[in-house]
């Protein structure tokens, strides 16, 4: 078990997901003022507080993130801005990452409230720097792809948060290359958020599974997501098994797109029979969680 951080306070909200969640919602859509001093006096919550007014307020960049597509090469053809699924443009991929980090935060013990909020800053900016020349696909990125991404990352940091300080600026920037874009993903709050960033895509594949929509090759998507992702997947459950929590509540949703994976073997891209071999034991280890959750 990877030991992290440990709880220091709780902020005023208490431990509430769907409250951090209308957070952010909230700010978006102007429904509410937010003040500092609700979410607790650690500086980066205040970041946080700052950067969700920031983001709300930039209808240029807002626009910009809701214009720019993932999963491009999945969409059908005529289809291309069809986004029934938000995770297939960056603001709602923002937004669903954002979710991911605090329910995620609710469910480990050994998260400290700082590390908490780095892991919901990092969600709302790891993927700014796809504004440029767009999203590539996990297993089409390539190493210049990247430094392209770091790069315009740099250059609009401050057209995207003109109100931020410099010494806010300098944070969002050691956030995005020390978590978002380390180099050595394997350790610390990098490797957190490596894990939150794999839970997302699992969480896209089911809802494109349970949607099934017309407008999307859903079937390659998957498979090619299951065959990335799986043995990412078995090795975060060993490390962090808060992944495994996670993913224990959406078992039988994920059950059901492994059995429709077995079935398809040799008829979809992507997915073989080594990669189901790998699923059946994710499977096996989520009923343990369950098991174990039970018993406490």
């Amino acid at each position: 078990c990877l030991k992290i951080w440990k709880f220091r306070y709780k902020s005023a909200f208490g431990d509430s997901p769907i409250i951090d969640s209308l957070i952010f919602k909230g700010a978006m859509k102007s429904e509410q003022s937010f003040h500092l001093e609700q979410f607790g006096p650690e500086e980066n919550q205040s970041l946080l507080v700052k950067l969700l007014g920031e983001i709300r307020r930039n209808k240029h960049l807002v626009e910009q993130m809701q214009k720019t597509p993932r999963f491009e090469r999945y969409f059908k053809e005529g289809h291309e801005n069809n986004k029934k699924n938000k995770d297939r443009e960056e603001l709602g991929h923002a937004i669903n990452t954002y979710s991911i980090a605090v329910e995620v935060s609710q469910l480990d013990p050994q998260l400290e409230h700082t590390a908490a909020s780095r892991m919901k800053l990092t969600t709302l900016i790891h993927d700014l720097g796809e504004l440029g020349e767009g999203d590539k696909s996990y297993d089409e990125k390539q190493v210049i792809d990247e430094i392209k991404e770091g790069d315009f990352f740099l250059r609009n940091l401050k057209s995207f948060f003109p109100s931020l300080s410099s010494t806010e600026m300098e944070s969002l920037k050691s956030i995005y290359f020390e978590i978002a874009f380390a180099k050595d993903k394997t350790k610390g709050e990098a490797l957190y958020f490596n894990m939150i960033e794999k839970l997302g895509y699992i969480n896209a594949a089911l809802v494109e599974f349970e949607n099934k929509t017309e407008t999307i090759d859903w079937q390659w998507l998957c498979a090619n997501i299951l065959h990335n992702q799986g043995t990412h997947i078995a090795r975060l459950i060993e490390e962090m098994p808060v992944a495994g929590v996670y993913l224990s509540k959406k078992k039988e949703a994920l059950r059901r797109m492994i059995d429709w994976a077995e079935e398809h073997i040799g008829l979809v891209k992507d997915f073989n029979s080594e990669d189901l071999k790998v699923w059946r034991e994710i499977l096996s280890k989520l009923i343990e969680v369950l098991w174990a959750d039970q018993e406490m």
